[in-house]
Protein backbone atom coordinates (compact mmCIF):
# COMPACT_ATOMS: atom_id res chain seq x y z
CA UNK A 1 0.00 0.00 0.00
CA UNK A 2 1.14 3.52 -0.74
CA UNK A 3 2.12 5.19 2.68
CA UNK A 4 0.48 8.10 2.60
CA UNK A 5 2.99 11.62 3.31
CA UNK A 6 5.63 9.74 2.70
CA UNK A 7 8.13 10.02 0.43
CA UNK A 8 8.99 7.46 -2.19
CA UNK A 9 11.12 7.07 -5.41
CA UNK A 10 11.64 10.10 -6.85
CA UNK A 11 10.96 8.80 -10.12
CA UNK A 12 7.20 8.37 -10.12
CA UNK A 13 6.75 11.67 -8.17
CA UNK A 14 4.71 10.38 -5.81
CA UNK A 15 6.22 12.44 -2.54
CA UNK A 16 3.22 14.37 -0.83
CA UNK A 17 5.17 17.55 -2.43
CA UNK A 18 4.15 16.60 -5.49
CA UNK A 19 0.66 16.65 -4.66
CA UNK A 20 -0.73 13.55 -5.56
CA UNK A 21 -1.60 12.63 -2.28
CA UNK A 22 -5.05 13.63 -1.08
CA UNK A 23 -5.82 16.18 1.09
CA UNK A 24 -6.86 13.38 3.29
CA UNK A 25 -6.47 10.08 2.33
CA UNK A 26 -9.40 7.57 1.50
CA UNK A 27 -10.57 5.14 3.34
CA UNK A 28 -9.88 2.35 0.99
CA UNK A 29 -6.29 3.35 -1.32
CA UNK A 30 -6.43 0.88 -4.46
CA UNK A 31 -4.93 -2.15 -3.84
CA UNK A 32 -2.51 -3.71 -5.62
CA UNK A 33 -3.42 -5.91 -8.29
CA UNK A 34 -3.08 -9.78 -6.89
CA UNK A 35 -2.69 -11.21 -10.37
CA UNK A 36 0.60 -9.48 -11.18
CA UNK A 37 4.11 -9.45 -9.62
CA UNK A 38 6.23 -6.26 -9.29
CA UNK A 39 9.68 -7.90 -9.29
CA UNK A 40 8.69 -9.98 -12.61
CA UNK A 41 7.19 -6.90 -14.67
CA UNK A 42 9.78 -5.16 -17.41
CA UNK A 43 11.42 -2.36 -15.41
CA UNK A 44 11.00 1.44 -17.22
CA UNK A 45 14.67 2.71 -17.53
CA UNK A 46 15.27 6.44 -16.59
CA UNK A 47 16.70 8.36 -19.18
CA UNK A 48 20.72 9.60 -19.35
CA UNK A 49 21.71 6.24 -17.81
CA UNK A 50 19.53 6.84 -14.78
CA UNK A 51 19.34 3.04 -14.17
CA UNK A 52 16.28 0.83 -13.71
CA UNK A 53 13.35 0.85 -11.05
CA UNK A 54 13.61 -1.14 -8.36
CA UNK A 55 11.07 -3.50 -7.92
CA UNK A 56 9.35 -1.00 -4.47
CA UNK A 57 9.39 1.57 -7.82
CA UNK A 58 7.42 -0.66 -10.07
CA UNK A 59 4.91 -1.97 -7.24
CA UNK A 60 4.57 2.55 -6.78
CA UNK A 61 4.00 2.47 -10.70
CA UNK A 62 1.18 0.25 -11.25
CA UNK A 63 -0.60 1.60 -7.79
CA UNK A 64 0.20 5.23 -9.49
CA UNK A 65 -1.72 3.63 -12.48
CA UNK A 66 -4.57 2.29 -10.80
CA UNK A 67 -5.08 5.99 -8.81
CA UNK A 68 -5.80 7.36 -12.74
CA UNK A 69 -8.73 4.91 -12.77
CA UNK A 70 -10.07 7.58 -9.85
CA UNK A 71 -8.98 10.99 -11.05
CA UNK A 72 -11.58 12.60 -8.81
CA UNK A 73 -9.79 11.08 -5.81
CA UNK A 74 -6.22 11.61 -6.88
CA UNK A 75 -6.50 15.36 -8.92
CA UNK A 76 -2.73 15.58 -9.16
CA UNK A 77 -1.81 11.62 -10.21
CA UNK A 78 -2.37 12.31 -14.30
CA UNK A 79 0.43 14.98 -13.98
CA UNK A 80 2.41 12.77 -12.38
CA UNK A 81 2.30 9.97 -14.81
CA UNK A 82 3.30 12.69 -17.30
CA UNK A 83 6.47 13.41 -15.45
CA UNK A 84 6.99 9.86 -15.00
CA UNK A 85 6.76 9.48 -18.82
CA UNK A 86 9.15 12.33 -19.50
CA UNK A 87 11.71 10.91 -16.93
CA UNK A 88 12.04 7.69 -18.66
CA UNK A 89 13.18 5.75 -21.52
CA UNK A 90 9.41 5.63 -24.26
CA UNK A 91 10.93 1.59 -24.54
CA UNK A 92 10.90 0.82 -21.22
CA UNK A 93 7.55 2.35 -20.35
CA UNK A 94 5.95 0.69 -23.75
CA UNK A 95 7.32 -2.50 -22.27
CA UNK A 96 6.50 -2.30 -18.72
CA UNK A 97 3.06 -1.75 -20.11
CA UNK A 98 2.72 -4.43 -22.04
CA UNK A 99 4.05 -6.74 -19.28
CA UNK A 100 1.44 -5.73 -17.24
CA UNK A 101 -1.31 -6.16 -19.77
CA UNK A 102 -0.19 -9.73 -20.30
CA UNK A 103 -0.32 -10.01 -16.56
CA UNK A 104 -3.84 -9.36 -16.39
CA UNK A 105 -4.70 -11.14 -19.86
CA UNK A 106 -3.73 -14.03 -18.45
CA UNK A 107 -6.18 -13.51 -15.25
CA UNK A 108 -8.81 -13.59 -17.88
CA UNK A 109 -9.05 -9.49 -18.28
CA UNK A 110 -10.67 -9.02 -14.71
CA UNK A 111 -12.75 -6.48 -13.89
CA UNK A 112 -12.18 -4.79 -17.44
CA UNK A 113 -14.89 -1.83 -16.91
CA UNK A 114 -14.41 -1.26 -12.93
CA UNK A 115 -10.84 -1.29 -10.84
CA UNK A 116 -8.60 -2.59 -13.30
CA UNK A 117 -9.47 -0.60 -16.27
CA UNK A 118 -6.68 0.88 -16.42
CA UNK A 119 -4.58 -1.58 -17.56
CA UNK A 120 -5.43 -0.91 -21.17
CA UNK A 121 -5.53 3.22 -20.22
CA UNK A 122 -1.64 2.07 -19.67
CA UNK A 123 -1.31 0.80 -23.01
CA UNK A 124 -2.24 4.18 -24.50
CA UNK A 125 -0.80 6.51 -21.91
CA UNK A 126 2.79 4.49 -22.38
CA UNK A 127 2.66 2.19 -25.63
CA UNK A 128 3.96 2.42 -29.23
CA UNK A 129 3.57 1.23 -33.02
CA UNK A 130 4.77 -1.99 -31.46
CA UNK A 131 2.05 -1.89 -28.80
CA UNK A 132 -0.92 -1.21 -31.47
CA UNK A 133 0.12 -3.97 -33.67
CA UNK A 134 0.28 -6.80 -30.88
CA UNK A 135 -2.74 -4.95 -29.36
CA UNK A 136 -4.72 -5.41 -32.77
CA UNK A 137 -3.26 -8.77 -33.21
CA UNK A 138 -4.75 -10.02 -29.71
CA UNK A 139 -8.40 -7.76 -30.29
CA UNK A 140 -8.57 -9.71 -33.69
CA UNK A 141 -9.52 -12.73 -31.57
CA UNK A 142 -12.46 -10.85 -29.16
CA UNK A 143 -15.26 -11.77 -31.29
CA UNK A 144 -17.42 -13.21 -28.94
CA UNK A 145 -20.13 -10.99 -27.31
CA UNK A 146 -19.17 -10.57 -23.79
CA UNK A 147 -15.73 -9.11 -25.05
CA UNK A 148 -17.28 -5.79 -26.35
CA UNK A 149 -16.02 -3.75 -23.18
CA UNK A 150 -11.94 -5.27 -23.90
CA UNK A 151 -12.34 -4.20 -27.48
CA UNK A 152 -13.69 -0.97 -26.39
CA UNK A 153 -11.04 -0.24 -24.13
CA UNK A 154 -8.30 -1.86 -27.05
CA UNK A 155 -9.61 0.52 -29.67
CA UNK A 156 -9.68 3.65 -26.93
CA UNK A 157 -5.78 2.74 -25.76
CA UNK A 158 -4.99 2.41 -30.21
CA UNK A 159 -6.30 5.66 -30.66
CA UNK A 160 -4.52 7.65 -27.63
CA UNK A 161 -0.98 5.82 -29.07
CA UNK A 162 -1.80 7.48 -32.01
CA UNK A 163 0.53 7.46 -35.24
CA UNK A 164 0.70 5.64 -38.55
CA UNK A 165 0.28 2.03 -37.15
CA UNK A 166 -2.99 2.85 -35.09
CA UNK A 167 -4.70 4.87 -37.86
CA UNK A 168 -4.07 2.09 -40.17
CA UNK A 169 -5.49 -0.87 -37.40
CA UNK A 170 -8.24 1.38 -36.77
CA UNK A 171 -9.36 1.46 -40.24
CA UNK A 172 -8.75 -2.01 -40.59
CA UNK A 173 -11.29 -2.92 -38.08
CA UNK A 174 -13.51 0.40 -39.01
CA UNK A 175 -14.00 -2.00 -42.60
CA UNK A 176 -13.87 -5.59 -41.24
CA UNK A 177 -15.26 -6.09 -38.26
CA UNK A 178 -18.62 -8.34 -37.51
CA UNK A 179 -21.07 -5.73 -35.53
CA UNK A 180 -21.78 -2.32 -36.91
CA UNK A 181 -21.43 -1.08 -33.06
CA UNK A 182 -17.86 -1.99 -33.45
CA UNK A 183 -17.13 -0.33 -36.24
CA UNK A 184 -18.62 2.46 -35.55
CA UNK A 185 -16.40 2.53 -32.52
CA UNK A 186 -13.82 2.14 -34.60
CA UNK A 187 -14.59 4.85 -36.93
CA UNK A 188 -15.33 7.15 -34.05
CA UNK A 189 -11.56 7.14 -32.98
CA UNK A 190 -10.62 7.36 -36.33
CA UNK A 191 -12.65 10.73 -36.83
CA UNK A 192 -10.22 12.03 -34.05
CA UNK A 193 -6.87 11.15 -35.26
CA UNK A 194 -8.04 12.95 -38.36
CA UNK A 195 -9.25 15.99 -36.64
CA UNK A 196 -5.80 15.75 -34.85
CA UNK A 197 -3.82 16.09 -37.97
CA UNK A 198 -6.23 18.95 -39.25
CA UNK A 199 -7.90 16.20 -41.89
CA UNK A 200 -11.54 14.87 -42.17
CA UNK A 201 -12.35 11.57 -41.87
CA UNK A 202 -13.22 10.97 -45.24
CA UNK A 203 -9.35 12.35 -46.14
CA UNK A 204 -7.58 10.12 -43.56
CA UNK A 205 -9.43 7.04 -44.83
CA UNK A 206 -8.21 7.90 -48.36
CA UNK A 207 -4.83 7.51 -47.23
CA UNK A 208 -5.41 4.63 -44.88
CA UNK A 209 -6.74 2.23 -48.04
CA UNK A 210 -4.02 -0.69 -48.15
CA UNK A 211 -2.70 -1.68 -51.71
CA UNK A 212 -2.72 -5.07 -50.30
CA UNK A 213 1.23 -5.90 -51.60
CA UNK A 214 -0.09 -5.11 -55.23
CA UNK A 215 2.38 -3.38 -57.83
CA UNK A 216 1.37 -0.20 -59.14
CA UNK A 217 -0.03 -2.13 -62.22
CA UNK A 218 -2.27 -3.82 -60.06
CA UNK A 219 -0.04 -7.02 -60.43
CA UNK A 220 1.49 -9.73 -57.63
CA UNK A 221 4.27 -12.13 -58.07
CA UNK A 222 3.98 -15.50 -56.88
CA UNK A 223 5.96 -18.29 -57.08
CA UNK A 224 6.13 -22.34 -56.07
CA UNK A 225 9.86 -22.24 -56.62
CA UNK A 226 10.80 -23.31 -60.10
CA UNK A 227 7.57 -22.08 -61.31
CA UNK A 228 6.35 -18.52 -61.05
CA UNK A 229 3.12 -17.23 -61.57
CA UNK A 230 1.37 -13.23 -61.59
CA UNK A 231 -1.66 -12.81 -59.80
CA UNK A 232 -3.37 -9.49 -62.33
CA UNK A 233 -6.66 -7.52 -61.30
CA UNK A 234 -8.64 -6.93 -63.93
CA UNK A 235 -11.16 -3.58 -63.80
CA UNK A 236 -13.72 -5.12 -62.39
CA UNK A 237 -11.15 -6.24 -59.83
CA UNK A 238 -11.31 -9.95 -60.27
CA UNK A 239 -8.15 -11.61 -60.17
CA UNK A 240 -6.67 -14.13 -62.72
CA UNK A 241 -3.49 -15.99 -62.59
CA UNK A 242 -1.01 -15.21 -65.93
CA UNK A 243 1.89 -18.27 -65.39
CA UNK A 244 5.47 -17.91 -67.64
CA UNK A 245 3.71 -19.18 -70.56
CA UNK A 246 1.78 -16.55 -71.10
CA UNK A 247 -1.52 -18.94 -70.09
CA UNK A 248 -4.32 -17.24 -68.19
CA UNK A 249 -6.04 -19.32 -65.21
CA UNK A 250 -9.00 -18.63 -62.58
CA UNK A 251 -6.64 -19.80 -59.92
CA UNK A 252 -3.47 -21.26 -59.11
CA UNK A 253 -2.72 -24.69 -60.47
CA UNK A 254 -2.24 -27.53 -57.81
CA UNK A 255 1.41 -28.00 -57.23
CA UNK A 256 3.80 -30.83 -58.66
CA UNK A 257 6.30 -32.90 -57.70
CA UNK A 258 9.00 -30.81 -58.85
CA UNK A 259 7.46 -27.50 -56.88
CA UNK A 260 8.76 -26.42 -53.15
CA UNK A 261 5.62 -27.40 -51.00
CA UNK A 262 5.95 -24.52 -48.57
CA UNK A 263 6.13 -21.83 -51.30
CA UNK A 264 3.41 -23.22 -53.12
CA UNK A 265 1.12 -23.38 -49.64
CA UNK A 266 2.64 -19.77 -48.76
CA UNK A 267 1.19 -18.67 -52.78
CA UNK A 268 -2.06 -20.21 -52.34
CA UNK A 269 -2.95 -18.90 -48.86
CA UNK A 270 -1.68 -15.45 -50.29
CA UNK A 271 -3.70 -15.54 -53.36
CA UNK A 272 -6.68 -16.68 -51.59
CA UNK A 273 -6.29 -13.57 -48.84
CA UNK A 274 -5.81 -11.47 -51.58
CA UNK A 275 -8.82 -12.07 -52.77
CA UNK A 276 -10.84 -11.55 -49.38
CA UNK A 277 -9.03 -8.45 -48.50
CA UNK A 278 -10.10 -6.84 -52.24
CA UNK A 279 -13.32 -7.83 -51.43
CA UNK A 280 -13.43 -6.06 -48.34
CA UNK A 281 -11.84 -2.86 -49.55
CA UNK A 282 -13.79 -3.45 -52.82
CA UNK A 283 -16.92 -2.53 -50.53
CA UNK A 284 -15.95 -0.04 -48.13
CA UNK A 285 -14.18 2.48 -51.06
CA UNK A 286 -17.40 1.55 -52.97
CA UNK A 287 -19.63 2.99 -50.05
CA UNK A 288 -17.28 5.56 -49.68
CA UNK A 289 -17.47 7.22 -52.93
CA UNK A 290 -20.97 6.80 -53.31
CA UNK A 291 -21.28 8.54 -50.48
CA UNK A 292 -19.13 11.63 -51.63
CA UNK A 293 -21.21 11.53 -54.84
CA UNK A 294 -24.24 12.15 -53.00
CA UNK A 295 -22.13 14.50 -50.50
CA UNK A 296 -20.68 16.61 -53.13
CA UNK A 297 -16.75 16.22 -51.34
CA UNK A 298 -13.73 17.53 -53.03
CA UNK A 299 -10.04 16.40 -53.96
CA UNK A 300 -7.45 18.55 -54.72
CA UNK A 301 -5.75 17.35 -57.54
CA UNK A 302 -2.90 16.27 -55.38
CA UNK A 303 -5.45 14.38 -53.34
CA UNK A 304 -7.02 13.19 -56.72
CA UNK A 305 -3.90 11.71 -58.06
CA UNK A 306 -2.38 10.05 -55.30
CA UNK A 307 -5.29 8.17 -53.68
CA UNK A 308 -7.55 7.63 -56.79
CA UNK A 309 -5.27 7.79 -59.84
CA UNK A 310 -2.70 5.86 -58.59
CA UNK A 311 -3.61 3.62 -56.06
CA UNK A 312 -3.43 0.03 -57.56
CA UNK A 313 -7.28 -0.86 -56.27
CA UNK A 314 -8.86 2.21 -56.29
CA UNK A 315 -8.25 3.28 -59.94
CA UNK A 316 -10.17 0.48 -61.31
CA UNK A 317 -13.14 2.64 -59.72
CA UNK A 318 -11.82 5.69 -60.67
CA UNK A 319 -11.73 4.63 -64.19
CA UNK A 320 -15.28 3.99 -64.35
CA UNK A 321 -16.69 7.32 -62.92
CA UNK A 322 -17.07 10.47 -64.21
CA UNK A 323 -15.41 13.39 -62.87
CA UNK A 324 -15.87 17.28 -62.74
CA UNK A 325 -14.15 20.54 -61.82
CA UNK A 326 -15.50 23.19 -59.84
CA UNK A 327 -15.42 25.38 -63.09
CA UNK A 328 -17.98 22.51 -64.36
CA UNK A 329 -15.42 20.71 -66.98
CA UNK A 330 -15.97 16.62 -66.65
CA UNK A 331 -13.76 13.67 -67.51
CA UNK A 332 -12.76 10.76 -67.04
CA UNK A 333 -9.52 9.16 -66.36
CA UNK A 334 -8.40 7.38 -69.69
CA UNK A 335 -6.55 3.85 -69.50
CA UNK A 336 -3.30 5.69 -69.81
CA UNK A 337 -4.16 7.77 -66.68
CA UNK A 338 -4.55 10.81 -68.56
CA UNK A 339 -8.02 12.71 -68.54
CA UNK A 340 -10.25 13.01 -71.28
CA UNK A 341 -13.33 14.79 -71.98
CA UNK A 342 -16.60 13.41 -73.00
CA UNK A 343 -14.94 14.17 -76.70
CA UNK A 344 -12.27 11.83 -75.92
CA UNK A 345 -10.00 15.31 -76.29
CA UNK A 346 -7.31 15.43 -73.64
CA UNK A 347 -7.43 17.92 -70.88
CA UNK A 348 -5.02 19.16 -68.40
CA UNK A 349 -6.24 19.99 -64.92
CA UNK A 350 -5.22 23.34 -63.30
CA UNK A 351 -3.45 23.15 -59.93
CA UNK A 352 -5.55 24.87 -57.70
CA UNK A 353 -8.92 22.69 -59.56
CA UNK A 354 -11.22 21.13 -56.80
CA UNK A 355 -12.54 17.76 -58.10
CA UNK A 356 -15.75 16.03 -57.44
CA UNK A 357 -17.73 13.30 -58.56
CA UNK A 358 -20.83 14.64 -59.87
CA UNK A 359 -24.31 13.58 -58.95
CA UNK A 360 -26.07 13.14 -62.01
CA UNK A 361 -28.23 15.83 -60.42
CA UNK A 362 -25.31 17.84 -61.27
CA UNK A 363 -25.05 17.65 -64.83
CA UNK A 364 -26.98 18.54 -67.57
CA UNK A 365 -29.36 16.56 -69.55
CA UNK A 366 -26.70 16.95 -72.64
CA UNK A 367 -23.76 16.11 -70.79
CA UNK A 368 -25.50 12.76 -68.99
CA UNK A 369 -26.30 11.43 -72.44
CA UNK A 370 -22.80 12.45 -73.93
CA UNK A 371 -21.42 10.70 -70.81
CA UNK A 372 -23.66 7.48 -71.47
CA UNK A 373 -22.78 7.33 -74.99
CA UNK A 374 -19.03 7.54 -74.82
CA UNK A 375 -19.62 4.36 -71.76
CA UNK A 376 -21.52 2.22 -73.91
CA UNK A 377 -19.06 2.62 -76.75
CA UNK A 378 -16.60 1.79 -74.17
CA UNK A 379 -18.59 -1.04 -72.65
CA UNK A 380 -17.65 0.75 -69.00
CA UNK A 381 -19.51 -1.05 -66.59
CA UNK A 382 -19.83 1.64 -63.55
CA UNK A 383 -19.11 0.00 -59.81
CA UNK A 384 -22.33 1.88 -58.69
CA UNK A 385 -25.19 3.68 -60.06
CA UNK A 386 -23.84 7.10 -61.28
CA UNK A 387 -25.08 8.00 -64.87
CA UNK A 388 -27.93 5.81 -64.90
CA UNK A 389 -29.05 7.10 -61.03
CA UNK A 390 -32.71 8.40 -60.10
CA UNK A 391 -32.18 12.20 -60.71
CA UNK A 392 -34.35 15.09 -59.59
CA UNK A 393 -32.97 18.64 -60.24
CA UNK A 394 -34.44 21.32 -58.23
CA UNK A 395 -36.32 24.63 -60.03
CA UNK A 396 -35.13 27.91 -59.30
CA UNK A 397 -37.79 28.37 -57.17
CA UNK A 398 -37.23 25.96 -55.08
CA UNK A 399 -33.38 26.60 -55.03
CA UNK A 400 -34.39 29.66 -53.46
CA UNK A 401 -36.48 28.27 -50.74
CA UNK A 402 -36.65 25.87 -47.79
CA UNK A 403 -40.18 24.45 -48.85
CA UNK A 404 -40.36 21.73 -51.56
CA UNK A 405 -44.11 22.65 -52.97
CA UNK A 406 -43.69 19.39 -55.31
CA UNK A 407 -44.56 17.02 -52.50
CA UNK A 408 -46.16 18.94 -50.21
CA UNK A 409 -50.08 17.88 -50.48
CA UNK A 410 -49.23 14.46 -51.82
CA UNK A 411 -50.24 11.18 -50.26
CA UNK A 412 -48.97 7.95 -49.00
CA UNK A 413 -49.83 4.44 -47.56
CA UNK A 414 -48.43 4.51 -44.13
CA UNK A 415 -46.77 1.15 -44.85
CA UNK A 416 -44.63 3.41 -47.42
CA UNK A 417 -43.97 6.09 -44.76
CA UNK A 418 -42.41 3.48 -42.32
CA UNK A 419 -40.45 1.54 -44.97
CA UNK A 420 -38.77 5.36 -45.07
CA UNK A 421 -38.09 5.32 -41.58
CA UNK A 422 -36.32 1.32 -42.08
CA UNK A 423 -33.78 3.02 -44.14
CA UNK A 424 -31.46 4.02 -41.23
CA UNK A 425 -31.06 7.98 -42.34
CA UNK A 426 -34.61 8.68 -41.26
CA UNK A 427 -36.77 9.26 -37.82
CA UNK A 428 -39.68 9.94 -36.26
CA UNK A 429 -41.14 11.87 -33.87
CA UNK A 430 -42.11 11.21 -30.38
CA UNK A 431 -46.21 10.71 -30.09
CA UNK A 432 -48.78 13.10 -29.34
CA UNK A 433 -51.85 12.25 -28.46
CA UNK A 434 -51.01 8.86 -29.81
CA UNK A 435 -49.89 10.30 -33.05
CA UNK A 436 -46.43 10.81 -34.91
CA UNK A 437 -46.82 14.44 -36.50
CA UNK A 438 -43.22 14.24 -38.49
CA UNK A 439 -40.37 12.49 -39.91
CA UNK A 440 -37.24 13.78 -40.70
CA UNK A 441 -33.92 13.17 -42.14
CA UNK A 442 -30.83 14.71 -42.02
CA UNK A 443 -29.37 16.28 -45.52
CA UNK A 444 -26.04 17.75 -45.72
CA UNK A 445 -26.87 19.04 -42.46
CA UNK A 446 -29.92 20.51 -41.95
CA UNK A 447 -33.32 18.46 -41.42
CA UNK A 448 -35.72 17.72 -44.33
CA UNK A 449 -38.84 17.52 -42.31
CA UNK A 450 -42.35 15.79 -43.41
CA UNK A 451 -45.43 17.01 -41.84
CA UNK A 452 -47.71 14.41 -41.75
CA UNK A 453 -51.95 14.60 -41.45
CA UNK A 454 -53.19 12.50 -39.79
CA UNK A 455 -49.79 11.60 -38.24
CA UNK A 456 -48.39 8.07 -37.64
CA UNK A 457 -50.04 6.05 -34.85
CA UNK A 458 -47.88 5.56 -32.01
CA UNK A 459 -48.11 2.10 -32.32
CA UNK A 460 -47.79 0.13 -35.47
CA UNK A 461 -51.31 -1.15 -37.42
CA UNK A 462 -52.16 -3.00 -40.19
CA UNK A 463 -55.02 -0.16 -41.18
CA UNK A 464 -53.41 2.78 -40.47
CA UNK A 465 -54.63 5.77 -42.20
CA UNK A 466 -52.57 7.18 -45.25
CA UNK A 467 -50.57 9.44 -44.86
CA UNK A 468 -50.63 13.68 -46.40
CA UNK A 469 -47.40 15.26 -46.34
CA UNK A 470 -49.14 18.49 -45.24
CA UNK A 471 -45.26 20.38 -45.56
CA UNK A 472 -42.00 19.30 -46.70
CA UNK A 473 -39.33 21.74 -45.41
CA UNK A 474 -35.76 22.48 -43.94
CA UNK A 475 -34.88 22.79 -40.56
CA UNK A 476 -31.84 22.94 -38.36
CA UNK A 477 -34.09 20.54 -35.98
CA UNK A 478 -37.65 19.36 -36.28
CA UNK A 479 -38.05 19.15 -32.62
CA UNK A 480 -37.99 23.53 -32.17
CA UNK A 481 -39.76 26.00 -34.17
CA UNK A 482 -37.03 28.22 -36.37
CA UNK A 483 -35.56 31.40 -34.57
CA UNK A 484 -36.02 34.22 -36.56
CA UNK A 485 -32.93 35.60 -35.68
CA UNK A 486 -31.22 32.55 -37.83
CA UNK A 487 -29.85 32.72 -41.27
CA UNK A 488 -32.53 31.88 -43.57
CA UNK A 489 -32.34 27.73 -44.78
CA UNK A 490 -32.66 27.06 -49.11
CA UNK A 491 -32.25 23.85 -50.79
CA UNK A 492 -29.97 25.34 -53.34
CA UNK A 493 -27.32 25.77 -50.55
CA UNK A 494 -27.21 22.21 -50.22
CA UNK A 495 -25.65 19.07 -52.52
CA UNK A 496 -27.95 18.57 -55.60
CA UNK A 497 -27.07 14.92 -55.19
CA UNK A 498 -28.27 15.01 -51.18
CA UNK A 499 -31.39 16.58 -52.16
CA UNK A 500 -32.09 14.72 -55.16
CA UNK A 501 -31.38 11.09 -52.72
CA UNK A 502 -34.08 12.58 -50.70
CA UNK A 503 -36.58 13.62 -53.20
CA UNK A 504 -36.01 9.82 -54.71
CA UNK A 505 -36.53 8.28 -51.49
CA UNK A 506 -39.88 9.95 -50.53
CA UNK A 507 -41.05 9.17 -54.06
CA UNK A 508 -40.48 5.46 -53.54
CA UNK A 509 -42.31 5.78 -50.65
CA UNK A 510 -45.11 7.44 -52.41
CA UNK A 511 -45.66 4.71 -55.03
CA UNK A 512 -45.35 1.93 -52.50
CA UNK A 513 -48.48 -0.14 -53.13
CA UNK A 514 -51.34 0.21 -51.00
Amino acid sequence: MVQWGQPVERALLLAASAGIAPAQPPATPPPFPEWTDAAALPRPVLRDGGGEFPATAVRNLVLLLAMAGRPDDFPGVDGALGEVAAACEPASLAAFAWGLFEDWAAAGHPAVTGRHSHVLSALGRFGDADTVHRLAARAAGWTKPDTGDLLSGALRAMAQIGGDAAAAHLNDIAIRARTKTVRNVARFHLGRLAEADGLTTEQLADRLVPDLGLEASGTLALDYGPRRFTVVLDEQLVSFVHDEHGRVRKTLPKPGVKDDPERAGAARDRLARLRRDVRVVAADRTARLEAAMIDGRGWTPAEFDAHLVRHPIVRRFARRLVWRTADGTSFRIAEDGTHADASDETIVLAPGARIALPHPADLTDAELKAWADVFADYEILQPFPQLGRPRHVLTEDERRSDRLARLEGATAPAAGVRALLRTGNWRQSLAINGRRPWIAARVAGPSLVIDLAPGLPEYDSQDAADQTFRRVRLADSPYRDPDPADPPLRFGDLPAGAVSEAIAAIDSALRRPR
